[in-house]
């Protein structure tokens, strides 16, 4: 960064240099002891609520309502490059907006109450405390409540540190409570998304299932961009990229993580049923490539 800097005073006689901490577009870049942190604080305490039409909540809003939805769902949505945790309702308001209703303009003020209560929310990228790095995707789904009618579900992709690496496990593995700590670590967010559930699931393993192949593409795409930027060949060719396509990166190994372990057990039963195997004990973790 210094010699651009340099070359830009060269060429151009005057350039100016920003310097940690500096707010850019809303978001505040800090450096941490570890790393950086990434926060909105300041931008989500400027944002103010609309006032709500004395009128009943499945009355449509008019011209005037609707535009300050509009500015709210605007806000919102800059928002949500650091508050992962509003995404899904924004999803669904945004899908209401040619139809709008008194009760969207509530909902819109509810979220605004949320990011308020919790406005010290961010984002820390730290430093990797190893050399290798693997992709994690973190699916979930949930269901209907009192609150909400509708189901959702969102997935969560981040780069941590690769613990597992050179390590031979079996098929399935039960982890106990000390080398369960294998999986924590740095996690850095690098994609994440969420929403109204497609499609209504008729059991918690259906909904969960589903969550996770709606967004099976993502950590693909990411594992060849990465894998792409960290070749060890400077201009790779194009034989080589399709091979990482194809074949995946060995070394940036993709694992999924769920939270309905039955589903694991009745792949496992069923594996086992075709070969003749009987049964085998819970598997708490599954690494994919």
């Amino acid at each position: 960064m210094t010699n651009m800097y340099n070359a830009f005073v060269k060429r151009f006689g005057r350039a100016t240099r920003q310097q940690l901490p500096f707010t850019h577009c809303g978001c505040e870049y800090t450096k941490v002891k570890n790393g950086y942190k990434i926060n909105q604080q300041e931008f989500a305490e400027k944002l103010k609520p609309a006032p709500i039409p004395k009128r009943g909540d499945e009355e449509r809003l008019t011209k005037e309502e609707t535009s300050d939805l509009w500015s709210i769902l605007g806000a919102l949505l800059w928002l949500s490059a650091t508050r992962l945790d509003i995404i899904a309702d924004l999803s669904i308001l945004q899908s209401r907006i040619t139809v709008a209703e008194v009760k969207d303009l509530k909902q819109a003020n509810q979220i605004l109450d949320k990011v308020n209560e919790f406005k010290e929310t961010r984002l820390y990228y730290c430093h990797f405390k190893g050399q290798h790095q693997r992709l994690m995707y973190i699916h979930d789904a949930s269901s209907a409540s009192k609150g909400r009618h509708y189901a959702q579900e969102g997935i969560l992709i981040g780069l941590s540190d690769n613990t597992f690496r050179d390590k031979t496990m079996n098929h399935a593995i039960v982890f106990d409570d000390h080398n369960v700590k294998e999986h924590n670590g740095i996690f850095h967010v690098l994609h994440a998304s969420s929403g109204k559930a497609k499609r209504v699931s008729y059991s918690t393993n259906h909904a969960e299932t589903l969550s996770m192949v709606g967004g099976l593409e993502a950590p693909t795409l990411i594992m060849i961009r990465l894998s792409e930027i960290y070749h060890v060949d400077r201009s790779p060719s194009l034989k080589q990229l399709i091979s990482i396509q194809e074949s995946g990166n060995p070394d940036l190994p993709i694992d999924f993580y769920g939270d309905y372990k039955d589903l694991w057990e009745l792949v496992t039963r069923i594996e086992n049923l075709a070969t003749g195997q009987g049964t085998t004990p819970l598997c708490a973790r599954h690494q994919g490539s």
